[in-house]
């Protein structure tokens, strides 16, 4: 609901959890994310590239509590047929 939108994180949660494959049956492990705003609202994401995006943010940026929010984008690219998302630093927001 909120690709292209951006939110000041200022906390992050994750946690790992079990999905079944619909087509194959096949129990998978995939990081669960809830990304904290300054205002306390929240937003969940089932995906490994915003997990992935987060691991390079903690690198770059330090681990959270961001007490002033970092502005981050939420993106939709894609990877050949399929889609993923991510996040990346709204600059203009900083």
């Amino acid at each position: 609901d909120y690709i292209n939108q951006t939110i000041r994180i200022r906390d992050v949660y994750v946690e790992v959890i079990d999905l079944t494959d619909e087509d194959t049956g096949e129990v998978v492990s995939a990081p669960r994310i809830v990304l904290v705003d300054t205002d306390g609202s929240t937003y969940q994401a089932v995906s490994k590239g915003v997990f992935n995006a987060l691991s390079r943010l903690i690198q770059t940026f330090g681990e959270p509590t961001w007490a002033d929010g970092l502005p981050c984008r939420v993106r939709q690219i894609s990877l050949g047929k399929n889609q993923m998302l991510t996040l990346e630093v709204d600059v203009d927001a900083l």
